[in-house]
Order: structure tokens, then sequence, then C-alpha cells
């Protein structure tokens, strides 16, 4: 007897057996589960760009649309998302599933290439691609944080050591960092505004240093840390409101926030001991930050103010003995003869500041320049001018500075 002859010598049991069969496969086909996202693996690609100090619009405009424009020609793309942000852009490109993605790795830098003529010419990289899985999440967060260190620190230890070392384990397949406080600003130069006002911007870097721009923003007094030496430039007018009085009707161009940025990066400077170059504003500011007042309008006949947009020229005097004639007229200083240096300004010290000593003066009695006799942990270098070295030809007083900045 073998298994086949019941069936064979009982029809209708067989029959009956298949129709069983039969019908519990059809009721339990139609109760399996389904998934409505089934896990599958598009080819997908994403695109990642940067331009440090861009805003998101810019990105958009400027390096998204260039490359979008090139990807729409290949083959096989069902979908493209693209995310700009401040000084960043990210394009996620999404293939069929009949499309290899090695080969389609091949057309996305093809054209990545072809865009590149179309982006700004100041990236500082050209834009990266890699594959990636959408449905892919993070296995393993870890943050990293610290009561006294600042964040580019905190930054710098979890990059190069924390992921560097991690991406050396076997079978990981990424590792990112995110939450890095990395700032950049943006600078664009009038050239032909600068040549009339006989103004360059390459003093500092002439003189063996690195020029490094800081924005007037809330917390920026923490770059100190990172920083030789700060030089407060020259622009509008010190609020009257920090020295006590109401602005007088000639006062214009005042920037509350950026008074208060430059006032925290020179009290963070020198507290830390950095060398400090004032230039005409910045020689008012470090006189109201040691309580000393401004006179708000000087008459037009004492030859400080010339035709807006240049320079004009007077002599100063210099006191013998200073940093600042010891820098400007080598040996003792005591040199007779005016220095001539190139002016523009219409406010001038009223009350000289705590502790400031004044080293040079106009013909007419203005102060000129003063210095901040060396104290506990302060910097021996703290000079600041009335006038505007960077439109002449000399280069000492920053020499000096950079030299200080130096240890020299």
């Amino acid at each position: 007897m073998n298994i086949c002859e019941p069936f064979i010598r009982r029809p209708v049991m067989t029959s009956l057996l298949m129709l069983a069969i039969l019908l519990f496969g059809i009721v339990g086909y139609r109760n399996l589960a389904v998934s409505d996202l089934p896990n599958v693996d598009f080819p997908t690609i994403q695109v990642s760009a940067g331009l440090p100090g861009a805003s998101p619009e810019t990105m958009a405009s400027s390096v998204a649309t260039p490359l979008e424009k090139q990807f729409t020609t290949i083959a096989g793309l069902d979908s493209m998302t693209s995310t700009s942000s401040l000084g960043s852009t990210q394009i996620t490109l999404q293939f069929d599933l009949s499309r290899n993605i090695d080969s389609a790795a091949l057309d996305v830098q093809s054209a990545i290439s072809a865009a590149s003529r179309q982006l700004p010419p100041n990236m500082p990289s050209p834009p990266t691609f890699r594959k990636v899985n959408p449905a892919d999440s993070p296995i393993f967060l870890l943050a990293v944080t610290s009561p006294t260190l600042p964040l580019y620190d905190v930054d710098k230890y979890a990059e190069n050591l924390i992921a560097e070392q991690s991406s050396m384990v076997p079978g990981l397949a990424q590792v990112a960092a995110f939450g890095a406080a990395k700032y950049a600003v943006r600078v664009h130069l009038d050239p032909q505004a600068l040549a009339s006002r006989q103004i360059g911007i390459d003093q500092v870097t002439e003189a063996g240093g690195v020029p490094v721009l800081l924005p007037p923003v809330p917390g920026v007094a923490t770059a100190i840390a990172r920083l030789d030496a700060l030089v407060l430039t020259g622009g509008g007018d010190v609020d009257p409101a920090n020295y006590g009085a109401a602005a007088g009707p000639r006062t214009a161009r005042v920037h509350p926030e950026r008074d208060q940025a430059e006032l925290e990066l020179l009290a963070a400077a020198l507290a830390a001991g950095l060398p400090v170059l004032g230039i005409c504003r910045g020689m008012q500011l470090l006189n109201v930050a040691r309580g000393g007042t401004l006179c708000q309008h000087l008459p037009a006949e004492a030859g400080h103010t010339p035709t807006p947009g240049t320079f004009g020229s007077h002599q100063v005097r210099l006191a013998p003995g200073s940093q600042l004639a010891s820098i400007l007229r080598p040996g003792n200083g005591a040199d007779p003869a005016g220095l001539a240096v190139p002016t523009a300004h219409h406010q001038a010290i009223d009350r000289l500041g705590e502790g400031l000593v004044a080293s040079a003066w106009a013909p007419d009695g203005v102060i000129e320049a003063v210095e901040l006799p060396s104290g506990e942990g302060q910097h021996p270098f703290t000079l600041a001018v009335q006038w505007h070295p960077e439109a002449g030809e000399d280069r000492r007083l920053v020499s000096a500075l950079v030299a200080a900045a130096a240890g020299g």
C-alpha cells in the first residue's frame, strides 16, 4: 500500500479535501498582513554644497538652482528635493528601482562637473555626494557637553577625536557630528569707494598677521580666546548714551549693537591680556569704556573734518617717552618736528577716561592719541590714535601691533 492508494480509492474524499485546502488558502491569503510602507531600498544619492556666510536665499538661487538644472537631465530620476540653510545646501536625488546606484553616481558626478562653471567662484570646495538610504536612522547617539569649555572647543573634540576614532569601527557606515558653532560673515567691498578714501585692507597681512572680521553679534566676545590681538576700527559715532549724554544734532550713524559688541570685545581683550589698537572711533570707544566722555562735534574750522569721502592732513605733537613716540619716532621720541597724519573725524575726546594717558595732540589741543599703562594681567601694548594710519603709507603702528601679538 502506498500513500496515493486511499486518494485513488476514495475520489469523493479526495475532492472534498482539495476543496477544503483551497478554501483555507483563500481565507488565509485574504488575512495576510500587508505593509503600507514596505522597506524598499530605492537608489538614493545626497549632494551637499557649502558657502560659508551665505544666506539661505543666496544658497537656493546661486548654488541649488544650477545644480538642480543639471540633475533634471539624469535618466531614471524619480524625485529631487533640496534644502537650503545658512551657508549650506543639500539636494536628495531618488532614482527608480531599475536604476543601478553606481551608474547613477557617475551621472551625478558628471552633472556636478557641468554645473561647476555656474557656481559661485568663492566656494571653498566643490559639491560632494554620497549614497544614502532614507529609511536608515542612527543606531547610536552620543551627546558631548562641558560646563567650562566653549562650544567650539567641545565641537573640536567631537569631530577630531570621537568621530574619527568611531569611524574606524568595523561595519560602521557613517559618523556625523552636529551642533557646531561655526560663524562666518561675507563682506562685499567696493574697490572704487576704497580707492577714493585711500583705504586698503591688507595692512595686517603685509605686517605678517592674519586679519579676522568679527560681526557685531551677541556673544562675539567669546572669539577673543582664539585671537592674538584686537583692532577697534573707525566708523559711525559712539552712542552718547554710553557716556551719559543726549545725542547732539550732528551725531550720526549710531549703531548701539556695534557699540555693545565692541565694548564686550574690548573688555574681554584687556582681561585676556591681548594687545589692543584703536583707530579713530576705536580711540573714542576706548575712552568711553574707561569712563570718559566725547565732544560730539568739532568746529569745521578746526580742520579735522575734510570733504566727505576724503582724508585731510594735519600735524600732531607726540609726547616724548611715550610708547607711541617710540614706535613713530625711534630713539627718545623727542623729535621737535610734528608728524603729519591723515585725518577724518568730527568728534574727539572731551574728558579723558580713567587710567588713560594722552600721548599726542593736534595744534588746536585736540587729543590725537591715548595709551593705557600696563596693569596686572594687561598687555603693555594698549594704545589708540584719532587719525587713520591705514589711509597713509606708514605701516609702523600695525607692524608694532602684529609684533606685540607675536610676542616680539
